[in-house]
């Protein structure tokens, strides 16, 4: 049991390191889960005030922030998605050589384990 539980501290060590990164990434999945309402509230402009008034200057700059914020969203989730994939190699580095130390001793110790 005492190995289980120094398992469990590293990968907490190792999660406590990266928490930085968790709430950046929290920030950025907060920010683009808000935009995801952009065409909804697109729409609404366009079908509630725009398409009455018959005023071509609304519609249009209503669609070049749309897609302003459409561009700005896929930004910001590449960067999102390169940051997960920094983190997940820091994890990953992290915790490399003990889980494989592990799994080895673990099948060497199972009965007809052998290094072939």
């Amino acid at each position: 049991m005492p190995k289980q539980s120094s398992i469990r501290s590293e990968l907490a060590d190792a999660l406590f390191r990266l928490r930085r990164s968790f709430y950046l990434l929290a920030a950025f999945s907060g920010v683009i889960n808000v935009m995801m309402l952009t065409p909804a509230i697109y729409m609404l402009r366009v079908y509630d005030r725009a398409l009455v008034s018959r005023n071509i200057t609304t519609r249009a700059m209503l669609t070049v922030l749309v897609v302003g914020l459409f561009l700005l969203m896929s930004t910001l989730k590449m960067i999102r998605t390169r940051v997960l994939i920094r983190v997940g190699n820091c994890l990953d580095m992290d915790l490399n050589r003990r889980i494989f130390t592990e799994a080895f001793e673990r099948n060497l110790s199972c009965s007809g384990g052998n290094l072939a």
